[in-house]
């Protein structure tokens, strides 16, 4: 299938990976961003306790 769709596009077939690897890191990286904000978003209160404490490294 991956072949195919190289074929039939102006990239080769090393280039045609080498997008798709690409896509899928950006999306994750997206991904991983967005879950971030929301932990911060929903835990911003309790992480700036835990960094209050005298105990805290």
């Amino acid at each position: 299938m991956g072949r195919d769709a190289g074929a039939r596009s102006t990239w080769t077939f090393n280039t045609y990976v080498e997008r798709l690897i690409v896509e899928d890191t950006t999306g994750a990286c997206v991904a991983g961003v967005a879950a971030a904000q929301r932990l911060l978003a929903e835990h911003s209160g309790y992480l700036d306790d835990l960094g209050r404490r005298p105990d805290a490294p």
